[in-house]
């Protein structure tokens, strides 16, 4: 059955194998790579260029470049869309070609991954270096987006281990941070329970193992129950809470959940922090930072290098009146302010992304804007949460979460046309929201109506998400008979929308017999209401009659936008 198949070809489907943008299929077959070695021996890459742009796609940034060449450069597109900062005065342009490979590959002491190739040309064409990355290069990233989850497993087996050995003398200094229960909560974690935490999954533990702990918490509980008789009392409540209370009997258990944690799955998890909690046993959660390793230290950890040297002020750049608080807290905007200040030569690589230290909301900027060029940089690398590597004449900047925040990204020409139809129209249709949550994944709606389009949406949820993305993903025939009275056959829909409709009811539909499923039909309602300016979207899921799924949600529209035709008529 064509529904059934697409379930579980869905099913098998992992957070690894799901990316933002997939990588172009090109052949090699017209490229020969030129080492770098070579580039400066080119008389044609000798032209001296200077470039000022902030958070730009790499493509856009060469086609802005190639009039002032005696060549032409282009990247593939998958590379043409990364985005970058940069910041040269006076450079031979094979030197800025070369830092690019450091840059994008992240190691400059042996750039690696992608390439510059020489394309075929009819004689006498202009010639054309183009930029590429090697299968190797994707490889990498795919092990970078799964790095947390690796060193995650790491890091529980050597608690476990750690647990293992012979219990610390009270009396003496702990040798460690993790405290008793801890330690006799690991101590009897198989390898199977190890892998299922990394997994997800909630391991139970025997109460017999934490009798102080429990009574604790039962401490705890009669505590908070005699506050809330005391309160109760105080404003006269004539339904006073009862003094004795049956206490529910101990399920502890232990579980690790990511700091970052989504309701949509999809996508890798991005700060690579997770929260260690017992549960039914100790009352706060512990961090474990899968970046912060003896090889890896968090940069926000480190001792910041000594002010030493001379000092540099951006404060002209970063505190001006026509300065905006996004802008002070925009990590492109603050490299250009060092770049100019101290004359350095900058490079780096941007996402669209919310901070990971301050809620989720924009970045604050920097404190401190005057200093030394190296602490300055480490305040830098500490606050975004990035790597820099000294280069001559200046410095390359890297985000130590590079290959979680490219799959998150969104192409800039993808955002465009977005902007495009908004500048046009004012608003977006209900049918423009399916189409721009049916393109991405539910973090990358949210990233781009925080930072890129805020003003395409009044607001979001992942309920409306999930309703949205599987009508986006219907073609405008399915959506025409998802609406009509009679619905729309499940098992008459496209591969797509059979993938979208097994997304959002991922738990429900597992429960459901598959005859019932071929037998089903998918309905979509939409109801205005004017007084609340909104428009109610009812989703439904029926098999002769009878309702097996459904879901409901509401789109908040802009202020006098709702009710024209054009809202609800497909484009």
């Amino acid at each position: 059955m064509k529904l059934i198949f697409a379930l579980l070809l869905y099913s098998l489907l992992t957070p690894a194998t799901f990316a933002a943008v997939p990588a172009s299929k090109t052949t090699l077959s017209d490229r020969v790579p030129v080492p770098v070695k070579l580039l400066r021996d080119d008389p044609l890459l000798q032209t001296l260029v200077t470039l000022d742009v902030m958070e730009q796609p790499l493509g856009d940034v060469l086609t802005r470049l190639n009039p002032v060449l005696k060549l032409d450069l282009t990247a593939e597109q998958d590379v043409a869309d990364q985005r970058i900062t940069l910041h040269v005065t006076g450079q031979p342009v094979h030197v800025l070609m070369g830092q690019l490979l450091a840059l994008l590959s992240h190691d400059p002491a042996h750039p690696h991954g992608y390439r510059w190739g020489s394309l075929d040309r009819a004689p006498g064409a202009r010639r054309d270096y183009q930029l590429w990355r090697d299968a190797a290069s994707v490889a990498e990233e795919e092990a970078a987006r799964n790095y947390p989850r690796r060193q995650l497993a790491v890091m529980l087996r050597q608690m476990r281990d750690d647990a293992r050995l012979p219990l610390p003398d009270p009396k003496e200094p702990q040798p460690t941070v993790w405290d008793i229960p801890y330690l006799k909560a690991f101590r009897g974690l198989t390898d199977d329970q190890v892998d299922g935490l990394v997994n997800g999954a909630t391991v139970p533990l025997d109460p017999a193992l934490f009798p102080d702990e429990i009574a604790e918490g039962n401490r705890r509980m009669k505590e908070g129950i005699a506050r809330q008789r005391e309160y109760a009392l105080s404003v006269g409540n004539p339904k006073l809470i009862p003094t004795t209370i049956a206490l529910p009997a101990p399920e502890p258990m232990i579980q690790v959940t990511p700091v970052d944690q989504d309701m949509d799955e999809s996508l890798p998890d991005q700060a690579g922090k997770f929260y260690l909690d017992l549960l039914g046993v100790v009352f706060s959660s512990r961090v474990l930072d899968t970046y912060n390793t003896p090889n890896d230290p968090d940069p926000i950890l480190l001792s910041l290098p000594a002010d030493t040297g001379p000092r540099v002020d951006i404060s002209p750049f970063l505190s001006a009146k026509t300065t905006t608080p996004e802008q002070r807290g925009d990590l492109g905007f603050t490299l250009q302010a060092l770049a100019r200040t101290a004359h350095l030569n900058i490079y780096g690589e941007s996402f669209l992304r919310t901070s990971t230290l301050h809620g989720g909301g924009p970045h604050p900027g920097l404190e401190t804007l005057q200093g030394s060029v190296p602490r300055l940089v480490a305040q830098i690398c500490a606050l975004w949460d990035y790597h820099a590597q000294p280069v001559p004449g200046g410095y390359l900047f890297w985000s130590r979460t590079w290959a979680q925040d490219r799959a998150r990204d969104i192409p800039e020409r993808q955002i465009a046309s977005w902007r495009r139809r908004l500048l046009k129209n004012g608003f977006f249709s209900v049918y423009d929201r399916a189409e721009f949550d049916a393109a991405l994944t539910w973090p990358q709606v949210r990233l781009t109506l925080d930072v890129a389009l805020p003003e395409a949406a009044e607001e979001d949820d992942y309920y409306t998400y999930q309703i949205l993305n599987l009508f986006g993903s219907l073609t405008l025939l399915e959506q025409s008979q998802s609406l009509s009275p009679g619905g729309l056959a499940l098992s008459e829909m496209s591969t797509r929308g059979q993938a979208a409709l097994a997304k959002s009811f991922r738990e429900q539909i597992r429960d459901l017999p598959g005859d019932q499923l071929g037998r089903a039909v998918l309905k979509m309602r939409m109801e205005e209401a004017p007084e609340y300016n909104v428009l109610r979207l009812i989703l439904r899921v029926e098999a002769e009659g009878q309702s097996l799924l459904g879901k409901r949600c509401i789109i908040r529209l802009k202020e006098g936008k709702l009710g024209l035709p054009s809202m609800l008529a497909p484009p």
